[in-house]
């Protein structure tokens, strides 16, 4: 066993250990002989950096305090000065263009700035200084060229109606009231028994177009329609209703083209569907004045009379068709004269035609009066109908009242045979008795 404490022990202790002795085992005066140098005692944490390592011993040359190393300067001032001096002069701004590099440092340039290319030679650690940088070139070219008198700042010019693109937009004014197209093209639609158009709306920024679309009759002798378009989409105006009432007016101008647009419909200012005026009530006490009752023989009460007679009648509503068999039929009806007659489905005798009108102006006038005609025609048949059954009764009471005649010539024979007299007090009698 090897004593560490005895010196000569420890001297041979390495002998002793044999093939086992590694360089890094000391005996104990070996280990303090190598570390006189080393101070066993803490040192006070006041002298230790913040910064030092953990580990680090105050005194040597790791415990000082680490210094960041600087590896480059950010700065946008010559890059926001050269868009305000740009903006100032109403000059375009500089395109600036990456120079390829290593890849770890960049480069850039300026081409086709006021006939001239601006480079830096120097490479940057990124691409806004390397952009700070040229801006910096491209400012100080722009300042000397200021200087010299070369740039000038523009003058400002005060906006004068008429002249520029300034002038150009002037305010918006109100539209001027004209023709109700929308309404007059609604109330032709509804004449017509034709759907209601369909506006198709677009816009362009504050500004707006229209595209109207419309079933119409191009035949009037015909009842099939065609689906036609009007308006545009480059013809901008100030509102949707100006749009609408442009694409509605190309629709009438057309209609009255091809001779279709009835004179009924008025074409003032006002236009479209007018409303009657309200009329203040009567006195409830005064008799309403003939003025006042509803004009049977009127063109618009035509036609819905003849449908109120016909329905009550049981022949269904009325069916008015315009002649189209012979050219000259055709012809005529283009030149606005129709010919129309009134037809009943499934009306047995009264099937038609009835109240047949022959060139007729007016495609509406035409169907007023042959709905006259047949106004007229149903009156006969109600009359007809009402006198028929009048007969009738008639004709049952009578046949009653000689049934009755017939009893009392068979009773009064009854009693002659009988013997009785003529009294009808003792007739009576006996046959009660029997």
């Amino acid at each position: 066993m090897v004593d560490v404490l005895s010196p000569s022990s420890a001297a041979q202790a390495p002998a002793n250990i044999g093939p086992r002795a590694s360089p890094n085992i000391f005996t104990v005066d070996e280990f303090l002989n190598g570390h006189d140098s080393i101070d066993p005692s803490p040192a006070p944490a006041s002298s230790r950096s913040p910064l030092s390592p953990k580990g680090s011993k105050a005194g040597s040359p790791d415990s000082a305090s680490p210094v960041p190393t600087p590896i480059g300067a950010r700065s946008s001032r010559n890059t926001i000065q050269l868009h305000e001096k740009c903006q100032s002069l109403a000059l375009p701004l500089p395109r600036f263009e990456t120079i390829p590099s290593d890849g770890q440092t960049w480069k850039m340039r300026v081409v086709d700035f006021l006939d001239t290319v601006f480079e830096e030679e120097t490479s940057y650690g990124s691409k806004a200084e390397a952009k700070e940088a040229v801006s910096g070139l491209v400012l100080a070219f722009i300042t000397d060229l200021e200087a010299r008198g070369k740039l000038t700042k523009p003058t400002k010019q005060k906006k004068t109606p008429g002249k520029g693109d300034a002038g150009s937009q002037s305010p918006p004014q109100k539209e001027v009231p004209g023709p109700n197209n929308i309404g007059l093209l609604l109330e032709y639609q509804h004449a017509q028994g034709a759907p209601q158009a369909t506006y198709h709306d677009f816009s362009l920024g504050t500004r707006f177009s229209c595209v109207v679309a419309i079933d119409l009759i191009t035949n009037p002798t015909s009842t099939t329609t065609t689906t036609q378009t009007f308006g545009s989409q480059t013809q901008l105006f100030p509102s949707k209703k100006s749009a609408r009432q442009s694409a509605a007016g190309l629709a009438i101008q057309h209609i009255k083209t091809l001779g279709l647009w009835p004179s009924s419909l008025a074409d003032d200012a006002a236009g479209g569907i007018r409303k009657k005026p309200r009329k203040s009530n009567p006195n409830p006490t005064s008799p309403p004045s003939p003025s006042d009752q509803p004009s049977t023989s009127s063109p618009a009460s035509q036609v819905h009379l003849a449908t109120q007679l016909a329905l009550s009648l049981g022949l269904g509503a009325p069916e008015y068709r315009f002649d189209t068999s012979t050219p000259s039929a055709v012809e005529a009806a283009l030149s606005g004269f129709h010919t129309v007659a009134c037809f009943f489905n499934n009306g047995g005798e009264h099937a038609g035609p009835i109240g047949e009108v022959r060139h007729v102006f007016g495609r509406r006038k035409a169907k007023e009066e042959c709905a006259r005609g047949v106004v007229e025609y149903l009156s006969r048949v109600r009359d007809e109908r009402t006198g028929d059954a009048g007969r009738a009764v008639k004709e049952v009471e009578a046949q009653r009242e000689g049934e009755r005649d017939d009893e009392r010539d068979v009773m009064a024979q009854l009693r002659r045979e009988m013997g009785f007299s003529d009294s009808e007090e003792e007739f009576e009698d006996a046959v009660e008795g029997v």
